[in-house]
C-alpha cells in the first residue's frame, strides 16, 4: 500500500510546484542512510501538496477593490481619502511586500473566522479527496503529514474540525480519527498554540483535540506518532510555545519509540533559521522523523551517532559570521508571552535585521 505524505506550507505566496522545496529537503537527508537509500524517496512515499494561500490572496484582492470603491464614494461626498483606504488599496500589490505576503496571512487567519473556515475547508477538501482516492484504489489508507509554520495551525484546526463529532466540515463522517488515523503528524516550527481559537463555536484547545498521538483505534487520538521540532532561535515559535510536558499522557511517552517526540535544535547555517530546509538538515530533526515515517530500525543508532558527529553547527558559515547572525537572532527574540500580538513585533524585528527576501 502506498504511503501518502501530505505537505502543508507556511505563510507567504506559494506558486505551483512549491512542494519541490520540501521534497528536495527531505531527499537531501534521506539518501545519507544505507537502508533508506536502497529505495528512492518518491518510490517509498507519494507526496501530496496541500495549498491554501489562494484564500488569503483572494481576500486581500477584495479588500483592495473595496478600498478603491470606498474612496471613490468618499470623494463624491467631499471627504478626503483616509490612511485606511490608502493602506488597503496596496493590499493586492503583494510583490516583495512582507506585510501582505506573510504577516497578513497570519493576522487574517487569527482575526477573521470566515477566513479561517475557508482555509480549513480548502485544506480538508484536498486531504479527503486524496484519501478517498487511495481507499477506492487500495481498499484502505495510509498517510502522514508534515506541516510548517502557519501550516501547523492550519493543519491542527482542519483536523480538529474533521475529527469533531459536532463539525459540519465536508468529509467529516468518512474521516473519523478511528478510521483514518495518521501514522505521523510532523509539526515543524509549530505555531498552533499561538493561533488557537477557543470560543463556543470553535472550542479547539491545541492540547485537547484529537490531534494527538495514541494507539490504533484509540478514541480521540488522530495519529500514531506526533513529531514536534523547534529551533531555539526561531522567533516565530517563542510566543505561546507548543511544549507540553506530559502529553497526551504518561503512557504515550513510555512507548518505544515514544508516541510524542519533541526536539529542539540551535544550528545556524543561514539567517533564515525558520526555513523548512534548515530545520530538516539537522540529524536531530530528520533522523527521528524518517524513522517514524518508515521504521525505527531504518536508521541505525550507529548511523545516527555518526550523522550527529559529522554535523557542523555553523555549516559553511565562518565562525565570526555565524556569531553575528546568532546575535541578531537573539536580539530579535521576543519574551515568552501568551499574547499572540507579540508575534507582529517579532516579525518586524526579524525581517528588518535579516537578509532580504521572503520567508519559507
Amino acid at each position: 500500500m502506498s504511503h501518502l505524505v501530505f505537505l502543508v506550507h507556511g505563510m507567504g505566496i506559494h506558486e505551483t510546484g512549491w512542494e519541490s522545496k520540501y521534497i528536495d529537503a527531505l531527499n537531501a537527508v534521506y539518501g545519507r542512510y544505507g537502508f533508506l537509500a536502497k529505495k528512492k524517496l518518491t518510490d517509498r512515499f507519494t507526496f501530496v501538496p496541500i495549498g491554501y494561500d489562494d484564500v488569503f490572496r483572494e481576500t486581500v484582492a477584495n479588500w483592495a477593490l473595496g478600498a478603491t470603491a470606498f474612496e471613490a464614494e468618499a470623494q463624491k461626498a467631499g471627504l478626503s481619502s483616509t490612511r485606511l483606504t490608502s493602506w488597503l488599496k496596496g493590499a493586492d500589490a503583494v510583490d516583495n511586500n512582507f506585510k501582505w505576503t506573510h504577516a497578513a496571512d497570519v493576522l487574517m487567519y487569527k482575526l477573521f473566522s470566515l477566513v479561517r473556515e475557508r482555509v480549513c475547508v480548502r485544506v480538508a477538501n484536498q486531504m479527503v479527496a486524496a484519501l478517498q482516492e487511495q481507499i477506492d484504489k487500495e481498499g484502505e489508507s495510509r498517510w502522514s503529514v508534515m506541516a510548517h509554520s502557519l501550516g501547523t495551525a492550519v493543519l491542527h484546526d482542519t483536523l480538529a474540525r474533521l475529527w469533531d463529532k459536532n463539525s459540519t466540515l465536508p468529509g467529516r463522517d468518512a474521516f473519523s480519527a478511528c478510521n483514518t488515523q495518521a501514522q505521523v503528524i510532523a509539526m515543524i516550527a509549530n505555531v498552533s498554540r499561538l493561533l488557537e481559537t477557543k470560543t463556543d463555536s470553535e472550542p479547539y484547545d491545541t492540547y485537547e483535540t484529537p490531534v494527538m498521538p495514541g494507539s490504533v483505534g484509540q478514541e480521540g487520538r488522530g495519529c500514531m506518532y506526533y513529531f514536534n521540532a523547534r529551533h531555539k532561535l526561531d522567533p516565530f515559535t517563542v510566543p505561546k510555545m507548543f511544549d507540553p510536558q506530559v502529553w497526551p499522557d504518561a503512557q504515550a511517552l513510555l512507548e518505544e519509540p515514544p508516541l510524542y517526540t519533541h526536539v529542539e535544535v540551535e544550528h545556524v547555517h543561514q539567517w533564515n533559521v525558520h526555513d523548512i530546509g534548515h530545520y530538516l538538515d539537522h540529524p536531530d530533526v530528520h533522523v527521528p522523523l524518517l524513522r517514524l515515517l518508515t521504521d525505527p530500525t531504518s536508521i541505525s543508532d550507529k548511523e545516527y551517532a555518526q550523522a550527529r558527529a559529522d554535523f557542523k553547527p555553523f555549516g559553511t558559515l565562518q565562525t565570526d559570521a555565524a556569531v553575528r547572525v546568532r546575535q541578531k537572532l537573539e536580539d530579535a527574540m521576543a519574551a515568552q508571552s501568551s499574547d499572540w500580538l507579540v508575534l507582529g513585533k517579532v516579525w518586524q524585528a526579524f525581517i528588518g535585521k535579516g537578509e532580504k527576501g521572503g520567508l519559507a
